[in-house]
């Protein structure tokens, strides 16, 4: 099922649940609804890093689309991370 289906369902049943006065009901699809649009926002913002992240990356050089990314963010951040002694050559690494 497609998000737009999915979240439209909940919208129609939520609006369903609210007119037959079931307010357990409506609230509840409600924050389903909501979260929903959430995961839908981060699916988009999130599918990038799929092609970031990497454990094949070299750890030797900077990633070019890994830095093409943080610089989407902010043009800024790469050069102050770098600044910092903040690596930018591998985003896969652990950080602890």
């Amino acid at each position: 099922m497609s998000d737009r289906i999915r979240i439209q369902d909940l919208y129609i049943s939520a609006k369903i649940a609210l007119l037959h006065k079931d307010y357990g009901d409506f609230l509840w699809r409600f924050f389903t609804l909501s979260e929903n649009f959430i995961l839908v926002a981060l699916n988009i913002n999130l599918s990038a890093l799929k092609k970031v992240f990497n454990p094949m990356i070299s750890i030797e050089k900077e990633s070019n689309s890994w830095v093409m990314f943080l610089e989407n963010i902010s043009h800024e951040l790469p050069d102050y991370l770098r600044r910092n002694n903040i690596q930018l050559n591998n985003p896969n690494r652990r950080a602890y």
